[in-house]
């Protein structure tokens, strides 16, 4: 996250503007904040050589071709083809969701999706369980990812506590423990990144 007066004050600067414009505000206070000093640092990259090392390594690899264009600065999503605006418009992808898995679209609703992925994870890390430490994924314990789209407003701007904390308990219990037995959570970066 970038410091605050580097990437946030603008923002926070704006919407306070708009509020004194509207009536809202007698003044905008915070013009009268004084970022705090920011000094970006200079990457470390690859030379050439470890380039070359990485990809002579990697070319075994079924995602060569991925890792390839990571090297060009794509991100994820992008390596994937993907635009994020695209990606995170999950109601348009119900159907898919919904022949494949499930599709959720109120908290209420998706804390009980998330509830039952943690019970599913945790039956399978039990069967797991002094057999085997890293998920291959089968037809009976698949890879499953699970897609989350404004977590923010299923976290931080929940109304509901119970709600908030049943989310934020699922959501961390997976994050935390699905990795090793085939779960993965993607959300979306309030901020406006990739994740």
């Amino acid at each position: 996250m970038a410091p605050f007066g580097t990437a946030n004050a603008g923002p926070v600067q704006r919407r306070t503007g708009a509020a004194v414009l509207e009536g809202k505000l007698v003044r905008n206070v915070a013009r009268l904040a004084k970022p705090p000093e920011h000094t970006p640092r200079e990457r470390e990259t690859w030379s050439k050589a470890e380039v070359r090392k990485f990809l002579a390594k990697a070319s075994s690899d079924r995602l060569h071709v991925a890792w390839r264009l990571s090297l060009y600065g794509l991100r994820r999503g992008e390596v994937l083809g993907l635009r994020w605006s695209e990606l995170m418009e999950l109601a348009h992808g119900r159907v898919i969701f919904e022949s494949y898995g499930a599709y959720a679209a109120d908290p209420a609703a998706i804390a009980a999706m998330l509830d039952q992925a943690v019970a599913d994870m945790q039956d399978r890390a039990s069967r797991f369980a002094g057999r085997q430490r890293d998920h291959t994924p089968t037809v009976e314990d698949p890879f499953t990812v699970l897609l989350v789209d404004e977590v923010a407003f299923l976290t931080a701007y929940q109304p509901d506590r119970n709600l908030k904390t049943r989310i934020m308990s699922a959501l961390a219990t997976l994050t935390t423990q699905g990795r090793a037995v085939g779960y993965a959570v993607v959300g979306d970066d309030p901020n406006g990144g990739d994740q």
